[in-house]
């Protein structure tokens, strides 16, 4: 077989996958179109792991130029000096392979720009000079393009040198196995700026070209097309397999990150859809459920990835929330988190306490003292910032002793999440909380108990991934959490945080993002389908902040992917979106800083705010 044609079977093999409507995207697969115009010709592509780098050459003078017009004829490029001897130095140091993966290959893609003959004489001449790299196996081919020979001439070529193909070729078999790829101007087909999508029309015209190569066994390249990411991702989704571009790094990072960035999900789990339209004024119950570093776009995200429904959609009451926190425009989960147990802003990194660390009196506590009883879950760690703003008063989240040892004296009926390494760090704390009439659990919580119970899991207890039954985990801890609150005769308050929808963004992850976004949604339903029975509750879901600067590219809702970009791996400042359902929903409209959610719980559970 020839090396062509293993080319052509590695950029499949390297991309497809079974889950994926169609194949992912690798370097290999990328083209560095007039790659000597670059700071460090060659250099650059290649550790990119580049598939294929083109060089112009002109004749001038006696002598061959790589150049992109006459213009430039006078730098003085030669095609040993930038590209042989640069490729015979890598296969010195890399044991005679162009890459160290042996499946991968390098193209040096030769466009012809005039005197045809006296440039493919020069080739021939010069590549003789090199047979380290082109009488070996080193995974590097010559693929002449532009002013190409006669396709009758073709059989007759050294074997390294291949033929740039075209779809209005009329070939024989044997000037076929010459081909490497098959090339065509992109505005032959579609005059479009990269922005928005194809017309219809124009799309089949793509969609025909391609397939027709493909028959042919071999990959297809579009020339001038605009580069930008929303133009290779419409080559991506068309299975263009080879990929132009001038932004050599950014599209290398471009495609790096479309594994992370992009989920297909292989089974969507059914919306519920709220069945009261008829409340009391006022609640008796409040559920404040917190979708850590979840935006609108990580929901957007899941709701396209679950074929287009969303629980979390259905609601008719919802907001925007501002989450500045006191001394930064983007605040971490501590002042963001604390905004709501206390109704104050603080600094990042502080939990439960004021800028001038004074200590603040935090929901939990002040409805304890009003006679509810009291609970928050995590589906993360129970010490995180998050929860500890809730009972914990420290001047510094990574105090992890000082909030262990808060968990004692929280003013809380119930404290549920990961965490199993915080075990140690209890000491003798175990018996003080045990002395407090409290049980300490580590597998489940006890529904049936009327103990305080602190219920530590072990680590990723609650991580979500693609089967149903992860997802429902942490919904699973809401309805034991639920049914242990819920007394005849006592109202409750119940924090819950879904905690790593907000990895997903710091590690850049679209998977993550999408199956904890499903888990959060999973955990709402359940606090729905709990108000439905019970009228008198009250839900609010909102996140501390965003996480990752989400924004979305493509997607499809009936097939269920969706692909994103992230434009950091920390918070951002993006206002969140609030949902809420139940007596009192329309107090959560609107634009709200974050402080305002806990002052308006207080207002409607009629709750003095005074210390």
């Amino acid at each position: 077989m020839k090396r062509h044609l293993l080319f052509f079977l590695l950029l499949l093999s390297v991309s497809t996958s079974i889950a994926q409507p169609y194949p992912l995207p690798h370097p290999q697969r990328l083209h560095a179109h007039n790659d000597y115009a670059r700071e460090l010709p060659f250099w650059n592509a290649w550790a990119a792991g580049y598939g294929s780098i083109e060089a112009d050459l002109y004749w001038h003078e006696g002598q061959v130029y790589v150049a992109h017009d006459p213009s430039d004829l006078h730098l003085g490029y030669q095609l040993d000096s930038l590209y042989f001897e640069s490729i015979r130095s890598v296969l010195q140091r890399q044991r005679g392979r162009i890459y160290q993966d042996s499946s991968h290959q390098l193209h040096l893609l030769i466009d012809i720009k005039n005197a045809r003959d006296t440039i493919l004489h020069y080739l021939v001449q010069t590549a003789e000079r090199y047979p380290d790299i082109f009488q070996s196996p080193s995974g590097v081919d010559l693929v002449l393009s532009g002013d190409r020979p006669e396709p009758k001439d073709w059989p007759g070529l050294p074997d390294y040198i291949l033929i740039d193909g075209r779809p209005g070729d009329r070939l024989t078999a044997q000037q076929m196995e010459k081909v490497a790829m098959v090339s065509a101007s992109f505005n032959a087909v579609a005059s479009w700026n990269g922005k928005g999508q194809l017309t219809p029309d124009r799309q089949q015209i793509l969609e025909e070209i391609v397939a027709r190569a493909h028959q042919q066994g071999k990959p297809f390249r579009f020339w001038g097309t605009p580069d930008t990411p929303s133009s290779w991702q419409l080559l991506i989704k068309n299975s263009v397999d080879i990929i132009g571009t001038d932004e050599v790094d950014r599209a290398r990072h471009f495609v790096e990150a479309y594994a992370k960035s992009f989920y297909h999900n292989p089974l969507p789990q059914s919306a519920y859809t709220p069945q009261n339209s008829s409340f009391p004024a006022s609640p008796k119950n409040i559920i404040l459920l917190i979708g850590d570093g979840t935006g609108l776009s990580q929901l957007y995200a899941a709701y396209t990835a679950n074929a287009g429904q969303l629980t979390l959609f259905n609601l008719k009451h919802t907001g925007r929330v501002h989450t500045r926190s006191a001394d930064a425009y983007c605040t971490d989960s501590a002042a963001g988190a604390s905004a709501y147990a206390t109704g104050q802003k603080t600094d990042n990194r502080k939990i439960g306490v004021a800028p001038d660390h004074t200590p603040l009196t935090q929901l939990p506590k002040r409805l304890q003292e009003a006679g509810y009883r009291t609970g928050v879950i995590t589906s993360v760690n129970v010490g995180d910032a998050t929860p500890a703003a809730f009972y914990a008063q420290v001047p510094e989240r990574d105090q992890i002793r000082e909030i262990v040892s808060s968990m004692r004296r929280a003013p809380l009926h119930l404290l549920a999440g990961e965490g199993d390494a915080l075990l140690e760090l209890f000491g003798e704390s175990f018996d003080t909380l045990q002395a407090t009439g409290r049980q300490l659990l580590t597998d489940r919580i006890r529904v049936d108990s009327d103990s305080s119970q602190v219920v530590i899991f072990p680590a990723d207890t609650f991580k979500a991934d693609s089967s149903k039954a992860s997802r429902q985990a942490f919904a699973n801890l809401l309805e034991d959490a639920l049914a242990f609150l819920h007394q005849p005769g006592k109202p409750f308050f119940l924090v819950a945080e879904s905690g790593r929808v907000d990895g997903g963004g710091h590690s850049n992850d679209m998977k993550m993002t999408v199956d904890e976004a499903l888990s959060l949604d999973a955990a709402a339903a359940r606090a729905l389908r709990f108000i439905d029975a019970h009228p008198e509750t009250l839900l609010i879901v909102l996140a501390d902040h965003e996480t990752g600067g989400l924004s979305l590219l493509d997607g499809n809702l009936e097939d269920g992917w969706v692909l994103g970009h992230f434009s950091t791996n920390d918070h951002t400042g993006v206002a969140i979106p609030c949902f809420a359902y139940g007596p009192g929903a329309n107090q959560f409209t609107g634009t709200l800083d974050n402080t305002a959610i806990h002052n308006r719980i207080l207002q409607l559970l009629e709750v003095s705010a005074k210390p």
